[in-house]
Parts: structure tokens; C-alpha cells; sequence
């Protein structure tokens, strides 16, 4: 009677696992949300011959046109296709990884190219958002550059941290200094003989050395002490709004509403401070002096 009740589970759901990062499990973290949008998109993409980094590129021209819209003050008196074209950008982010891992064609200069294409596109946006407000809402110059580059430093921090935990909790069983290792170091050769392959590699460590990596280590002599540790899965998924997409997603949702941007910046450093808070109550040790 059992074999008569069991359901067997399409390979479409099945292999959803697949795409995810190694030993996920569902556990309803925003971040991670997400993904599910975007699955039956790589699922379709997956029978195509576009590759992951062809989708990053997409990905990239994306955000590239909705920079050129922020500038151009498109934020004010086109909201609502502003907005789609953030979530078209945060979703294509988070699909190109998804097909690499799904199609088993996941590089190191893959990875490098998506840390690079996130990393311009978060200093244009915060860029314009700048412009924005001095223009559209009419602030004072020094005071949309001062609140965008405060939101900027805090968007940066508050994402590597949040990428470290994720990092970390997934590497439980190394000791918090060879998972910092691990973190910021330079990806390997993937590719040995392809020297074409190898140069652009070389570049991308270069770009991440002076990106993320020079961001990270602030972080790192910022918020986590030397042996000290933070595996805690309720702590992260506290922390899931902190996550790069997800900062994103909810502009795009303040755009849809109608907020407007300086109260995203606003949002930004005061979820930027409840993290310092969650990270104390989560037992980091915490330090506010500017090494």
C-alpha cells in the first residue's frame, strides 16, 4: 500500500540541490529565498549553451542600466521600472552562480568575474544614489556625499560580515583562522596549460586583492578577534537581510512603495548597527577603533 502513496520527486525539484551551495538545507533564510525565483530560469538555461559567465555579463549590463537610470534621475519619475530592472539585476546575480553549480561548470575566474562585476556596480549605485540626492531631493552636496559614503562603508562591512558567517558555518570544522585564510585568499589556477585562461585569472586576483580582500581584512581586524567565533545558525539567519542581494531586493521594494533613497541609506546604517548589537548578544567580540 506504501508504494501505492509514494510520490516520486521530479527531477526538476530534485536537482534544485544541485545549484545550491555545497551542504545546503532549507532553512528560510531571505537570502537564500531568493534562489527559488530563479531556479526554473537556470533549469531552462541549464538546456542552452549560455554559460554562467555569459549570465554575469547579462547580470552586469543590468545594473549598468539602471546606474545610467539613477543618474539620469529616472529613481523619481520612473519608480516602478527602476525597480524591476534592480530585481532583474539581483536575480541574474543570483542565477549565474546557480547554473554554474547546477551544470558542474563552476571556475575560479567564474567566481572572480562575479565579485568584480558586484563590486563596480556597488560603487556606481551608491554613486548615483549621491547624485540623486543632491539633485532630485536637493540636498546639500556635502550631505549626500557624506550619507551616501557612510552607507557605502556600511554596505560593504555589513555584507562581508554577513558572507564570512555563511562562509564559516558552512567550513564548521576549521578553526576560524584557516577559514580567514581561506576567505581572502588568492583563487588557484583551475585551468593548468591555458595560458590565455591563467592571464585572466591573474588580472581578477589583482582586481579582488584591491576590492573585497582590502575589504575583508578591514572587517576582519574590525569584528573578529583573533580565536574568537560566531557559528550560529539563528544569528545568521538574523543577519540574512544583511546579505548583498537582499540589500538590494529591499531597495527596489522601497522603490515600488515610493520611499525614498536617503531613507534606504538611513536603513542601511541602522541595520548596519543592529548587527553590531546581534553579533554582541551572538558572543563576537567587537571593536569600533579604525586600525
Amino acid at each position: 500500500m506504501s508504494r501505492i502513496f509514494r510520490i516520486k520527486e521530479h527531477s526538476f525539484i530534485a536537482d534544485f540541490k544541485r545549484g545550491m551551495k555545497p551542504n545546503w538545507s532549507f532553512s528560510a533564510r531571505l537570502d537564500e529565498l531568493l534562489y527559488f525565483p530563479t531556479w526554473p530560469l537556470v533549469y531552462l538555461l541549464s538546456r542552452t549553451r549560455i554559460t554562467p559567465n555569459q549570465l554575469v555579463m547579462v547580470s552586469f549590463l543590468v545594473g549598468m542600466a539602471f546606474v545610467t537610470g539613477a543618474f539620469l534621475g529616472f529613481l523619481k519619475s520612473h519608480p516602478t521600472t527602476m525597480s524591476i530592472l534592480l530585481i532583474l539585476r539581483v536575480l541574474l546575480d543570483c542565477a549565474d552562480g546557480q547554473l554554474a553549480r547546477y551544470t558542474g561548470r563552476t571556475s575560479n575566474l567564474g567566481a572572480l568575474y562575479d565579485l568584480a562585476a558586484d563590486f563596480v556596480f556597488t560603487i556606481l549605485f551608491f554613486l548615483s544614489l549621491a547624485v540623486h540626492l543632491s539633485i532630485i531631493d536637493q540636498l546639500e552636496v556635502y550631505e549626500a556625499v557624506l550619507l551616501s559614503l557612510a552607507a557605502l562603508v556600511f554596505f560593504l562591512c555589513s555584507t562581508t560580515v554577513f558572507s564570512f558567517l555563511a562562509f564559516q558555518l558552512q567550513t564548521s570544522n576549521q578553526t576560524i583562522e584557516s577559514v580567514k585564510s581561506m576567505f581572502i585568499r588568492s583563487l588557484p589556477n583551475d585551468r593548468k596549460g591555458d595560458k590565455a585562461y591563467e592571464m585572466k585569472l591573474d588580472f581578477f586576483n589583482g582586481v579582488f586583492r584591491y576590492t573585497w580582500r582590502a575589504v575583508t581584512l578591514v572587517v576582519f581586524r574590525l569584528f573578529f578577534n583573533k580565536g574568537r567565533t560566531c557559528r550560529h545558525s539563528t544569528i545568521l539567519g538574523l543577519l540574512s537581510p544583511l546579505e548583498y542581494s537582499v540589500q538590494l531586493f529591499i531597495f527596489a521594494a522601497f522603490l515600488l512603495i515610493g520611499i525614498s533613497p536617503v531613507w534606504y541609506l538611513l536603513f542601511i546604517i541602522a541595520v548596519f548597527g543592529a548587527m553590531v548589537l546581534l553579533l554582541l548578544i551572538g558572543g563576537q567580540k567587537t571593536y569600533f577603533i579604525i586600525l
